[in-house]
């Protein structure tokens, strides 16, 4: 009997269209599963390698459909899936040093981080004076769509 297996990245996507593609190439069931390529655990990746481990015990083979030269039938087969295998366990790795580099580069190129003001400096300048001229604090944040406590720290 052919398996296979099918992900997609969220659990908004389908994985029917690769479904039938697996199904068109014989497979008689498909494992399906909605998770992204960073995540370490995925429960039917894990069940059907383990799968293909006690297959290969047995002298049978693996193909991926998308790329012929992954086919565990053969040596360079093998190697190839062996190589890929490494690279998809290094991968987070890379992922998480190069998201932990990039904030300290933007700060160097100039980039603000975090989230936007809610008013501009001139919207400031001027609620604060709207204040001061004894404008209700309530009024002037619905003014600026901003909340009440925004315009008290202005003026505390």
């Amino acid at each position: 009997m052919n398996y296979g297996y099918a992900r997609v990245s969220t659990d908004g996507q389908s994985a029917a269209a690769q479904v039938c593609q697996l199904r068109a190439v014989g497979a008689g069931h498909a494992f399906r599963e909605a998770a992204r390529g960073a995540k370490p655990d995925r429960a039917r990746l894990r069940w059907v390698l383990n799968t293909l481990a006690a297959i290969a015990d047995r002298n049978a083979g693996f193909r991926w459909l998308g790329d012929t030269w992954v086919d565990t039938t053969t040596d360079y087969g093998r190697l190839t899936l062996a190589m890929l295998g490494g690279l998809a366990a290094f991968e987070p790795g890379l992922i998480c040093a190069r998201t932990t580099e990039g904030p300290p580069r933007a700060v160097v190129r100039g980039v603000k981080l975090g989230r936007l003001p809610k008013m501009i400096s001139q919207q400031a300048k001027e609620a604060s004076r709207r204040v001061d001229a004894g404008e209700c604090s309530r009024n002037i944040a619905r003014n600026y769509n901003v909340f009440n406590s925004m315009i008290a720290r202005l003026v505390g």
